[in-house]
């Protein structure tokens, strides 16, 4: 629910268990590929974390997808961000979302580390002009409460028992 509430507020929501539970699957399934969803940001982004983590890669990557969701904006992506640097390509982040919604899925996130770099480029504390939704997938728990702070936006996959296995699998045969 709190994915869809409109306001200026930037927040995270952690989706957190053991590898290969299916917390990306669920996540591009139900939030990133939904219709409503869609419709309800202006700029979307998924990105895999990369080891080790590149700020600027990753700032690259924010970028040429909110472009790709500008019409006419693909084209000039990889041209305009080559020469630019850190701060030059968070203002760029910034100024995309300004006015809007925007919605980031950071797929793999790792480390604490890593979740301050990417939480200092898509918003100032207090300071935001626009809504940012970022959905974190990863399967440390520390680092999903570190990301969240809240539990309302904490979510963890457990395991199928063994009777939904088999009842998912005859569904789907």
């Amino acid at each position: 629910r709190r994915i869809l509430e409109d306001g200026p507020d930037c927040y995270p929501i952690s989706v957190y268990g053991a590898s290969g539970i299916g917390k990306s699957v669920l996540v591009k399934k139900v939030i990133y590929d939904s219709l409503e969803m869609s419709t309800r940001f202006e700029m979307l982004a998924w990105i895999t974390m990369m080891r080790p983590f590149s700020q600027e890669e990753f700032l690259r990557s924010i970028i040429s997808q909110f472009l790709a969701c500008s019409p006419g904006g693909r084209q000039d992506s990889v041209s305009r961000t080559s020469n630019m640097s850190g701060d030059k390509l968070v203002t760029k982040i910034l100024q995309l979302m300004e006015g809007g919604r925007s919605l980031v899925v950071l797929d793999g996130l790792s480390a604490d580390e890593e979740w301050d770099q990417v939480k200092s480029c898509l918003w100032d504390d207090g300071n935001a002009k626009h809504s940012c939704t970022i959905v974190v997938t990863t399967t440390n728990a520390a680092v999903a409460h570190y990301c969240s702070g809240n539990k309302d936006t904490l979510c963890k996959l457990d395991p199928l028992d063994s009777a939904a296995v088999r009842q998912l699998f005859y569904h789907k045969v």
